[in-house]
């Protein structure tokens, strides 16, 4: 944030609070192996948010958009009141392997033309394929927007992936948000009442892809 701001006073480029988040989130480095509820937006990247607070720099009004609370679907889809309300979609509840349903999720755009604008939709750390959205939604001024997201976890345990909005006159994306459900274990008489895992963590400064790592891992 130092390094932004004192560049951005140097260069006399507008470094307001609104715009430096801005810069910073939009250009964060995604991290592939890890998951989206965990890492955010990603890693700070201090090149790429420079670049991103410059192209900034020409655009009179940031646009917003953003979501009501609205469109969760079981009683522990968030902890705010009321319990059916939050941003994004969290589920721990009713979801197993192959059990597909569809959530519907709500944008507002804010800010920007009075003609309506169409944004590109599209999935970060979706490899599991557990969400699917439409390709583009399109947002008059002021006037929510439903989007019906389609849900499937593939097998047990977390499914997450960020949401995200694009549009071309827009520096870095428009809006971003979270989908999480979690389809648990079952713990029953057949298992015992017990699930056990198993995995393998590689050897230090090794790629786990490398045959030395492998034979190096250990359970």
């Amino acid at each position: 944030m130092a390094l932004l701001i004192s560049a951005a006073k140097q260069a006399g480029i507008k470094h307001d609070p609104e715009r430096i988040k801005w810069a910073v989130t939009r250009s964060a480095r995604w991290v592939p192996h890890i998951d989206a509820y965990k890492q955010g937006n990603g890693v700070f990247n201090v090149a790429g948010a420079w670049e991103l607070l410059k192209r900034l720099d020409a655009v009179p009004t940031l646009l917003s958009t953003h979501q009501p609370r609205t469109g969760a679907g079981t009683p522990s889809a968030t902890s705010s009141p009321p319990p059916t309300r939050g941003l994004g979609l969290y589920e721990r509840d009713g979801w197993a392997p192959g059990k597909r349903q569809e959530r519907t999720i709500t944008f507002t755009r804010t800010s920007g033309p009075s003609q309506p604008m169409t944004f590109a939709l599209s999935w970060a750390g979706n490899d599991h394929g557990a969400f699917s959205a439409p390709l583009s939604v399109t947002l008059p001024l002021n006037r929510p927007v439903p989007v019906t997201l389609a849900v499937e976890p593939p097998g047990f345990g977390v499914f997450t992936a960020h949401l995200t909005l694009d549009h071309p006159d827009v520096p870095g994306y428009a809006y971003r948000t979270t989908a999480t459900v979690v389809a648990p274990e079952p713990l029953e008489a057949a298992n015992g009442y017990k699930v056990r895992k198993e995995t393998k963590v590689p050897a230090p400064e090794c790629r786990a892809s490398s045959s030395r790592c492998r034979k190096a891992s250990r359970p």
